[in-house]
């Protein structure tokens, strides 16, 4: 049977406005809708109100409902029920539908027919339920819909899930970015652990040599100090077996190792062969930091604490990869930095990266051997060493070191001449 022609303005009104009408008519899908906080919940129940709030705006309904508002046109929708003769209508073909559906689609002047086609439903009216719709009595009852007072709780449940939203981006951005941290942090553990792990390895294939007489043989009071006196000097130095280690790790120059080769050592060449391979390791002296330390020289050290601190990610940061290192404009950096880096100005800093080896490429700098969570043995380039415009904070320690290191400024001296 065909369909029955129906006022075409009634069917395009209808449409335009069913989305926002539908909101506000009660469903028996009606969804309740807890806050969108995921502070004092799991993620899998967060999870689950989110999906909540979406199925209530993609199907059709009210947010203020569902968060327990209570509706004007709730009640108006149940006394409308109750003036047909049935609580539903009769659907023939499709999903069910309420009177209220049904009457803001028939609207005020009704002139179809008893059979008609509302969105995918057919509807059969009996006479009773026909002619009152036909009326217009119940679009005046309804009228105006939405009530004005729910369009206001609607709005303002709609901007509290809103910023209840918003909150919890804000949560779960931090979250994210603490785990990042932890990340990285693991990451940098797991190869300090695995590099420990590695060096105990090649101590017990040693048979412990360098922990050997290290109570004995490493003087622990004024072999550093200005004050030393060459006999104390001179008996730390013949009983010590890990002193030309030591040496080397103050400074990478030639005359230091040139000492190195004139000191006289019993040990057999297995021993010599173990001292070698760690000459990373970092000597005791009054610079020397307290715990496990990555790089040799203190600017350097200084330099990877500084940068793996997040506080100071707006001033001084690793590259996403850990290869390169960020320094923000001078007006940025501030003086506590400065003081941990041993620095007096934002130009020493500077000078001082090149004057260890540091290139700047693309804005960061770069130096082949400083990488994140990597031990290094940087020390400065010889050019700088050598170079009248810049003083050498390793010549100034050796200065400071003791008797030890006047043999070294005897040589230095004889080069010169």
């Amino acid at each position: 049977m065909a369909t029955p022609p129906q006022d075409t303005s009634n069917v395009g009104n209808f449409q335009a406005n069913k989305n926002i009408f539908d909101n506000f008519i009660p469903q028996h899908h009606d969804k309740s809708l807890s806050p969108l906080k995921p502070a004092n919940i799991p993620l899998s129940e967060f999870s689950a109100d989110l999906r909540k709030h979406l199925s209530v705006l993609n199907e059709g309904g009210s947010i203020a409902r569902g968060r327990g508002e209570d509706l004007v046109s709730t009640g108006l929708s149940k006394s409308l029920d109750s003036l047909f003769s049935a609580t539903t209508p009769f659907v023939t073909e499709g999903p069910p539908l309420t009177w209220t559906s049904l009457v803001l689609f028939a609207g005020h002047q009704f002139e179809g027919s008893a059979q008609l086609q509302v969105g995918d439903s057919r509807i059969e009216l009996s006479g009773d339920d026909f002619k009152l719709l036909r009326s217009g009595r119940p679009w005046r009852f309804l009228y105006p819909w939405p009530d004005k007072d729910d369009c206001t709780k609607e709005l303002q449940s709609t901007k509290t899930a809103t910023q209840e939203l918003l909150d919890a981006r804000k949560m779960i951005n931090e979250v994210l970015g603490q785990i990042s941290l932890v990340e990285q942090h693991l990451h940098d553990h797991y190869i300090l652990v695995s590099q420990l792990s590695q060096t105990k390895h090649d101590f017990t294939q040693h048979e412990g040599l360098l922990f050997k007489g290290v109570e004995s043989s490493v003087p622990t009071e004024g072999v550093f100090e200005p004050g030393a006196s060459p006999e104390d000097e001179s008996s730390g130095h013949q009983d010590s077996t890990s002193a030309p280690t030591a040496i080397h790790h103050v400074s990478n120059d030639q005359s230091v190792q040139q000492v190195n080769g004139e000191v006289d050592d019993p040990s057999p060449p297995a021993d010599l062969d173990a001292r070698n391979n760690i000459q990373d390791v970092p000597c005791p002296g009054n610079d020397a930091r307290p715990g496990f330390r990555l790089h040799t020289s203190d600017f350097v050290q200084s330099l990877s604490e500084v940068l793996d601190d997040p506080e100071n990610g707006e001033v001084m940061r690793w590259s996403e990869d850990g290869h390169s290192v960020f320094i923000a404009p001078e007006n940025k950096v501030p003086s506590h930095i400065l003081e941990k880096m041993s620095t007096k100005s934002y130009q020493s800093l500077i000078r001082r990266l090149y004057y260890f080896g540091f290139r700047k490429t693309g804005g960061v700098y770069r130096h082949e051997s400083f990488i994140r969570g990597q031990p290094s043995s940087i020390q400065p380039t010889r050019e700088m060493i050598h170079s009248p415009s810049l003083s050498s904070p390793t010549h100034n320690n050796n200065s400071q070191r003791g008797p030890r290191f006047k043999v070294i400024k005897r040589k230095r001296t004889r080069e010169s001449v």
